[in-house]
């Protein structure tokens, strides 16, 4: 989220859902990356996913995608 911010696209509010989130990240020109690090943080925060090797290489991947 911080990235979305300093990049101006999605600017901090502290009431601002993940679901907002993914609404604002559509009108980048690859929200995958995006997508999928933030449905991570859905799953293992509100839901029943257990964190995992192949979770942590699913983040690593998306990120790398986002810093390229």
């Amino acid at each position: 989220m911080q990235r979305l911010n300093d990049a101006g696209t999605a600017i901090h509010q502290p009431s601002r859902t993940d679901g907002e989130y993914l609404q604002l990240i559509q009108q980048l020109p690859q929200p995958a990356p995006y997508e999928t690090l933030i449905k991570i943080h859905q799953q293992l925060y509100f839901g029943n996913r257990e964190t995992s090797a192949s979770t942590f290489e699913e983040c690593q991947q998306a990120y790398q995608q986002i810093k390229d």
